[in-house]
């Protein structure tokens, strides 16, 4: 065994969700209301993929992201945004998400500077952040209904000389909560006045309910402060395929690009074609149609069971996003909830704790997978709470 780790190692924490795995893991018969990918990708898309194979053959690795997939990115971003971009100087395709977000914090951050975090908010944020050794401060959203509120004045306040980042997750995972318009535009002016950037991660653009959506990037005075990240594998059944994107402003993409040639870390060819025809495919315009009315009605049903429980359990309605974001009034720490839940009836639920400070004494539950595991995971919470609460 080598004697050595680097401080940027062991500056790691635990990842209390994926902890609960493991011990899910080995107890077994266990229901994980945790994520999941149940809707395989759209067979046309594979059909078409196929037949590209076939009769082009043009599947060496476009480490700039193929021409082709930029241009449909610009279309949708233009189409659910309206917002005219450079394919050249503002996209870059991506290794998903996560993978991006990391390279980013590692160009934009060190370990004398500062990330603002607007929480609670998905909790691989943190272990990502702390691999570069900054500082975090977090400011949380206000725990009160209908849609979590943020306070911009406390975001000013909580901005330190180093700050060079706001983190922010819109739609929010795990709250579900869609950001206003205004509460965009004074944490641009918040950017712009201090001279840093506005990192958004909006994996959830497309799924919403009752509210529209208002991405970062219809905000025009923001283009130039903000970086927007966005992966196919929620929206277009795309898990697995490890291919995302990026809005960037033009002064810093050269710079990122060189990065990511670094790490040779842009998506496969593969991935990147089949991402292109998923943009164009009507097949898989209609299935993401069908899995909104569907995910509004198990978003319904969890509420429903949550209800049906008791116990003093509380939420604020989702607006967006597959998850549910519960408050219990128990005075045990919600990663022990969360493990006891596990031993006593095998459901595994994210303890709010993984999701900032203000996350704590809450748990989360994805709604993601099939309605008969959903429905199994709340029958059994609801022996939990009745029996052993």
């Amino acid at each position: 065994m080598f004697p050595y780790r680097s401080r940027s190692y062991k500056s790691l924490k635990i990842n209390y969700t994926n902890d609960l795995y493991g011990h899910a893991l080995k107890r077994g018969n266990c229901v994980f209301l945790t994520g999941s990918c149940p809707n395989p990708t759209p067979k046309e898309v594979y059909e078409e993929l196929l037949e590209s194979f076939v009769n082009e053959n043009e599947f060496c690795s476009y480490t700039v992201g193929s021409l082709g997939l930029k241009k449909e990115i610009a279309n949708y971003i233009e189409e659910h945004s309206q917002v005219a971009v450079d394919v050249s100087s503002n996209i870059l395709v991506t290794l998903g998400a996560t993978t991006f977000l990391q390279q980013l914090f590692l160009y934009l951050l060190d370990e004398d500077s500062d990330c603002l975090v607007i929480t609670p908010t998905f909790q691989d944020y943190y272990n990502q952040l702390r691999f570069t050794r900054a500082s975090i401060t977090e400011v949380a959203m206000e725990e009160k209904s209908p849609d979590w509120p943020l306070d911009t004045k406390k975001v000013q306040q909580a901005l330190r000389g180093n700050t060079k980042v706001i983190l922010l997750c819109s739609p929010n995972n795990p709250t579900g909560k869609i950001y206003t318009r205004q509460e965009l535009m004074e944490l641009g002016e918040i950017a712009k006045e201090n001279d840093i950037l506005l990192v958004v991660d909006e994996a959830y653009n497309y799924l919403t309910y009752d509210k529209p959506f208002t991405s970062a990037l219809g905000i025009p005075r923001m283009r130039d402060r903000v970086v927007v990240a966005r992966t196919f594998s929620k929206e277009f059944s795309m898990c697995g395929w490890r291919v995302g994107y990026a809005y960037v402003p033009a002064s810093i993409h050269e710079e990122l690009f060189h990065l990511q040639l670094s790490f040779n870390t842009v998506a496969s060819a593969v991935s990147q074609k089949a991402a292109e025809i998923s943009l164009q495919s009507p097949a898989v315009k209609k299935q993401v149609q069908e899995d909104l009315e569907v995910a509004r009605e198990k978003r319904d049903f969890v509420i429903k069971g949550i209800d049906e429980i008791g116990h003093g359990l509380t939420y604020i309605t989702p607006q967006a996003c597959p998850y549910l974001f519960v408050k219990y009034l128990k005075d045990i720490k919600s990663y022990y909830l969360c493990k006891d839940i596990i031993d006593k009836v095998g459901v595994v639920v994210s303890p709010g704790v993984g999701n900032g400070a203000a996350g704590e004494h809450h748990f989360c539950i994805t709604f993601a997978d099939c309605m008969g595991v959903i429905s199994e995971g709340m029958s059994r919470l609801g022996v939990y709470f009745s029996k052993y609460y």
